[in-house]
């Protein structure tokens, strides 16, 4: 897997060789009269990606005031903010590869820790979201945001299950009151197990960090325990 990967690297950096040429055709061109210092074409190419990156990160997270052009509110963040007039859409492109890339060999070895599941047709759509979410975001690396729909799964599979007949889940109930009153349901380890996935949750969804360990725990666990309390017919 290793060689493909660095085949790949090879190809992208073949590609942002030539994404240089242009880029550096293009500066010279808007440079004749010598306003700016000369640059390589490596510069151009290494502070393109870095305010690619920093483009990405403003929009996904938020854009840091101190980082922003002088005179730049950071109550009205312009789409060009972190001195970008324009969106390069390809160089954005060669950004999220390389992440990718770099992050392909951990997402492999996650991907073989994850257990299949045979979803039954009797699990609530909402709790169907939430593992399917939970376990993409562990795959993806979102190690809080896999705890807390895991979370949030065990709790809407149990209000399900514990709502009296002919009645609407319990939307109210908290999850360890839940977990309590599903000794009918669950084996004694599973209860434990369950009470781990609710401790590792509420941590995450507090902001407090959460290990690789602990959100793959979570999400294993999930799916565990859908499988028993939503078994399917052979």
């Amino acid at each position: 897997m290793e060689f493909w990967v660095q085949r790949l690297h090879e190809a992208l950096d073949q590609v942002l060789d030539e994404m240089g040429d242009e880029l550096k055709e293009r500066f010279d061109e808007d440079n004749e009269d010598g306003t700016w210092p000369a640059t390589t074409k490596t510069e151009l190419v290494q502070e393109t990606l870095e305010r690619m990156q920093f483009l990405i990160d403003g929009r996904l997270s938020g854009f840091d005031p101190q980082a922003l052009e002088p005179g730049t509110s950071s109550a009205d963040v312009p789409p060009g903010a972190g001195n970008l007039d324009f969106i390069m859409e390809d160089w954005i492109d060669a950004v999220f590869v390389r992440t990718f890339l770099n992050g392909l060999e951990e997402m492999r070895r996650r991907f073989f820790t994850i257990p299949a599941m045979v979803l039954s047709d009797r699990l609530p759509p909402a709790v169907r979201v939430y593992i399917a979410q939970a376990t993409r975001c562990y795959l993806f690396g979102l190690f809080q945001a896999a705890a807390v729909l895991a979370r949030a799964a065990l709790e809407g599979a149990l209000a399900d299950q514990l709502a009296p007949p002919n009645s609407r889940r319990q939307q109210d109930r908290k999850l360890e009151s839940l977990i309590r009153d599903a000794e009918h349901l669950l084996e004694a380890a599973d209860l434990v197990a369950a009470g781990d996935v609710r401790e590792v949750g509420n941590r995450a969804a507090h902001g407090q960090v959460v290990q690789r360990e602990e959100a793959g725990r979570c999400v294993a666990t999930v799916r565990g325990l859908i499988g028993r309390l939503y078994p399917v017919s052979a």
